[in-house]
């Protein structure tokens, strides 16, 4: 009876602690092992042998059973390491486009801020009756330096203007 819960516990259910790293059974002492120092030996080391190999120093059915289910869970584990590893390569992809896609758009948009300063410039420079300053000197201006000379050239204007 388990004292706890008073519940009647039968005969059909035994429970067995077993500290697996008190059995130290070598490969080559399996033939003559108990069942319990096989399996704990199978517990123990099966990650290091393929099944192959597992089958035949384990040819009891169920040794045999639990052979093929590790193998069945190795092989979900690979082909499931191989799907995360294509899905990441999948969103590696997707974010490098993303970031070309952002970078190309930055650009655009600094090309044509650039390209409304100059044409500020030369509007603001012929309101002035001043020489415009070509464009391809414009062109190797940065965005900034565009920005101080088109305010410096609208504050000009707004000055005759009043």
């Amino acid at each position: 009876m388990d004292q706890t819960s008073g519940k009647i516990l039968h005969d059909t259910l035994a429970i067995h602690v077993i500290e697996l790293r008190k059995f130290l059974t070598t490969e080559a002492e399996l033939a003559a092992a108990t069942p319990i120092e096989r399996w704990v030996f199978w517990l123990r080391y099966a990650d290091q042998y393929d099944a192959d190999t597992l089958k035949r120093l384990f040819p009891e059915m169920a040794m045999y059973t639990a052979t093929e289910s590790l193998e069945t869970i190795f092989l979900k584990t690979e082909d499931k390491q191989m799907y995360d590893s294509s899905e990441k390569a999948q969103r590696d992809r997707e974010s490098l486009v993303d970031e070309a896609e952002s970078r190309g758009e930055a650009r655009g948009e600094a090309r044509g801020e650039a390209k409304m300063l100059r044409e500020t410039i030369h509007f603001c420079q012929s309101i002035l009756g001043i020489v415009q300053t070509p464009i391809a000197d414009l062109e190797l201006l940065s965005v900034d330096q565009l920005d101080k000379i088109a305010t410096d050239l609208q504050s000009q204007v707004r000055g005759r203007v009043t």
